[in-house]
Parts: C-alpha cells; sequence; structure tokens
C-alpha cells in the first residue's frame, strides 16, 4: 500500500508519497491470510491499525491459488509412506524456515531450454532503424486487430513466438498449424498455466479435430506454459501469479502487445488495443521472450483420455475445421489432456 509523510515548507504543510518500500505490514497480512483464511489477514489489519488492501477479487483468486497448491492435509497423510512423494513433505510442510520476506538465489543445474527448432535474432537493419510504433483499437471496425494478427502470421518466414493468457481462437490456431506443419516455419508458444489447466486450450484443439493425428504439434511447434511470480509465505504456503503478457513477435523484426487475447470475444464485443512495433525496440520482446521461454515449462503431449479407450462405441467422422483444410480433419477426437511439468 502507501505511505505518505508530510513536509514543512514555507510555512505549509506538503503532503508527499513516501519512495516505495517493503512493508512487512502487508506480507504479515498475506501470510494470516494463507495460514487463516479472510478472518485471519482481517485480524492482522487491524492489529496493525491499516486499511485493508486486499480486494474481494485478490481474496479469491488466493484462495482458490491455495486450494490449488495444497490438499487437505488429511489427505496427504495417506501418502507419507510413498516413496514416490519424497519431496512432498519440503514443498507442503507447514514447519518451513522460509519466509516470503527472504531471497534465496536458484540455483539449478538444468541447462535453459534451447530453441531447439531455430532462431534468427533481431536483424541489424531492426536493431539499427528508428522505432515505429502505431496503436490499433478494437473499436475502429476499419482496422481488425485479428486481421492483423492472422496477416502477421500469414506472412512470417523465419519465426513466430507467442506469449498469451488465453487462446480459443480456432482460426488463429489454424494459422499457427498451417505455418509451422506446411510452410515449415518454427512456432514458440508459451501460454499461462492457470488458463492451461482450466482446458481451455485443449478443449480448441479438440475442436479443430486434431485427435490422434495431435503429434502434427509436436511437428515445428513447441508449447510450453508459465505462471507469474510465486509468493511464499513464513510457514511454507505458496500462490502463483498468471502470465498477464500477450504479445506476438514475428520474425524478430515486428511486435503485436496489447490488452488482446486470442479468442472470440475478444475479436468480436470486448474493446481492447494492441501496438504495432517495428525498430530497435523489437530487440526487447526479443529478449523478454527468451527470458520467458527459459522460465517456462514444456507441455510434453496431448494424449487422447484413456476413459475413451474404452468405449466400445466407435466415433463418428466430423468435418474438417473452417480453415483448417483436410490436413486436421478425422475421427472426433476424445477427451484430450496437457501432460506436461507442473499440469
Amino acid at each position: 500500500h502507501l505511505h505518505f509523510h508530510c513536509e514543512h515548507s514555507e510555512g505549509q504543510n506538503r503532503l508527499e508519497p513516501a519512495r516505495p518500500r517493503h512493508s512487512e505490514t502487508a506480507r504479515l497480512a498475506i501470510d494470516a491470510f494463507l495460514e487463516e483464511g479472510e478472518r485471519g489477514y482481517l485480524s492482522a489489519i487491524a492489529e496493525e491499525r491499516e486499511l485493508p488492501f486486499l480486494s474481494t477479487l485478490d481474496m479469491e483468486y488466493i484462495s482458490h491459488q491455495r486450494n490449488q497448491s495444497f490438499p487437505d492435509p488429511s489427505a496427504m497423510k495417506d501418502k507419507e509412506a510413498d516413496p514416490g512423494d519424497a519431496d512432498t513433505g519440503d514443498r507442503f510442510s507447514l514447519n518451513s524456515d522460509l519466509t516470503s520476506g527472504t531471497y534465496f538465489p536458484l540455483m539449478s543445474d538444468v541447462l535453459p531450454p534451447e530453441l531447439e527448432l531455430g532462431w534468427p535474432g533481431t536483424p541489424l537493419l531492426t536493431l539499427s532503424g528508428q522505432t515505429q510504433a502505431t496503436v490499433i483499437f478494437q473499436r475502429n471496425k476499419t482496422n481488425s486487430i485479428k486481421d492483423l494478427v492472422r496477416s502477421l502470421i500469414s506472412r512470417a518466414r523465419t519465426v513466430i513466438a507467442i506469449v498469451m493468457d488465453l487462446f480459443t481462437d480456432m482460426e488463429i490456431l489454424c494459422d499457427l498449424l498451417e505455418a509451422s506443419s506446411r510452410r515449415h516455419i518454427p512456432v514458440y508458444l508459451i501460454l499461462d498455466e492457470e488458463y492451461l489447466n482450466q482446458t481451455h486450450f485443449i478443449l480448441t484443439l479438440e475442436m479443430v479435430a486434431l485427435g490422434e493425428n495431435s503429434s502434427m504439434l509436436q511437428h515445428n511447434m513447441r508449447i510450453r506454459c508459465l505462471s507469474g511470480d510465486t509468493y511464499y509465505s513464513k510457514a511454507g504456503k505458496k500462490f502463483a501469479g498468471q502470465v498477464l503478457e500477450k504479445f506476438v513477435l514475428v520474425d524478430c523484426d515486428q511486435v503485436l502487445a496489447g490488452t488482446y487475447s486470442f479468442t472470440w470475444l475478444c475479436s468480436q464485443v470486448h474493446t481492447g488495443l494492441v501496438t504495432h512495433f517495428r525498430g530497435q525496440i523489437v530487440a526487447e520482446f526479443e529478449k523478454e521472450f527468451r527470458f520467458l521461454y527459459a522460465e517456462s515449462r514444456a507441455v510434453t503431449s496431448f494424449l487422447m483420455d484413456t476413459r475413451d479407450k474404452d468405449n466400445d462405441a466407435a466415433p463418428g467422422p466430423v468435418a474438417a475445421s473452417p480453415g483448417c483444410g483436410d490436413t486436421w480433419a478425422g475421427s472426433a477426437p476424445g477427451g484430450i489432456r496437457a501432460h506436461g511439468d507442473g499440469l
């Protein structure tokens, strides 16, 4: 929260914002929320005589994340004897000495993932060129953001790199599949882990009738997931934020960045905007993507749900999804699950 202090100048009191600083009160209140819920949070706030800084939306999000990350303690007791869960105690221990106000450098022998499909790097002409920016508003129906996205994908020559929170637009997905499998353009896709866990993207794959041919996703396309920063409480509990960055990097030469998500609602009824960047500024997006990719986790495969394999009824045929062509036509897919680290 924002702190203010008063300065006396020329006989007048002047209220100025203080410099941003760590708030121990806020940390204690969040820790209390993670341990005891809203009641503990409000008690901590009252004890410190501070205004409540969490909105109802904030509390709902933290509660949801906390419940996902930490199952019922009684359920965990049943797994204590399982050697396969040897690390469970460390991850869920309430006696941890870790605190949310302490920084520990990450030490790992694991190398960051490589952009193994190829990465052209920022062209010299782009690095030396003057930054150009054009803003496109969704309200302006003469300039469709979705049409611009699809146009850039269709004209890509060396690479397409996307960071997106919510991806359910079937036409854009088909464009990416066409670029990767037919034109052999490397496609790197980083999705927000929270939305991926909610299967929105998975259902979109079903709609384009990939089914058992989902191995096509591995051809010149890499799909990874990422969460935001993770908050750790003194008791060892935690919750993660979301990836809300949204940008499309094409050929390391131009970028679309803004509030637009890959959904039908964003293309038709939601207001939004994107900025089309070219020139030197593109190098910053290229650097950011590489950082995010290094922190992301692989979605290794999209597998058929085994429940459907036991079903005696044979699935009926479905037509090819509009815009995908005959390549993606086939049998009606069963439930497709995302399998990857952290999912």
